[in-house]
């Protein structure tokens, strides 16, 4: 490990992955700084890969590191599987973005994992969101029910929002799924008219449903009633 931390230190990355593969071979579960230190060299070999294939390789590898990560570290209190998933999450959004299906389930194991223990980081969950509404209009696999029942459980953390980034996000959020195809006025009014009938002094959630359905040209009693 002290070998590996000096190799890192002098940028000898050659002798660094010798190092670092033979802690993950032989002691794993040693130390968390394996993997974080595997992470940095191998970011660093990416960096530096002399073709496209010799890249692909390498962010296989570090794809692979921050899964052994959590197979090892995954109930570490403060940097466990929610947190670890969140790094996978970024760096698939820096090295992978154009494998639709991988970013987009690196992301939704990230905003689940951060919803399971309460650390929802609203970039991630926006990056998620716009990815899933993106790809609706041309994956099959991807149903209006999907990105409607996603909307109502992310929806919550971005109401919550009160600062410039969070509002930055929440409106990425919401023009996402303003633009998406499951937007359609059908389905906006079985979405918004059972949390109206709740909750009908709710001026926030009449100017929401109003916005949206606007956005869809929407002309149906139920526009009209709520927008007057």
């Amino acid at each position: 490990s002290n070998f590996l931390k000096e190799a890192m230190d002098s940028k000898d990355y050659a002798a660094a992955t010798v190092y670092f593969q033979q802690l993950l071979t032989n002691c794993p579960k040693a130390s968390v700084n394996t993997f974080t230190r595997g992470t940095t060299l191998y970011k660093n070999r990416i960096n530096r890969a002399r073709n496209l294939d010799e890249k692909r390789r390498l962010v296989d590898s570090l794809m692979i590191i921050h899964d052994l990560r959590i197979e090892y570290f995954g109930a570490d209190a403060k940097y466990g599987r929610d947190y670890i998933l969140d790094l996978k999450a970024r760096d698939v959004i820096k090295y992978c973005s154009s494998d639709r299906e991988m970013l987009r389930s690196s992301l939704k194991a990230a905003v689940d994992a951060a919803i399971e223990s309460n650390s929802v980081k609203l970039d991630i969950a926006a990056m998620y969101f716009k990815s899933l509404c993106d790809d609706f209009a041309f994956d099959d696999n991807i149903t209006s029910e999907m990105v409607l029942n996603e909307y109502e459980r992310l929806t919550p953390y971005f109401e919550a929002a009160t600062d410039e980034n969070g509002l930055g996000q929440k409106k990425i959020f919401e023009d996402s799924f303003a633009d998406s195809g499951a937007a359609n006025c059908d389905n906006l009014e079985a979405l918004f008219s059972q949390k109206i009938a709740a909750n009908p002094d709710d001026n926030e959630l009449l100017a929401q449903a109003v916005a949206l359905m606007s956005r869809a040209s929407c002309s149906s009693d139920f526009f009209f009633e709520i927008t007057e």
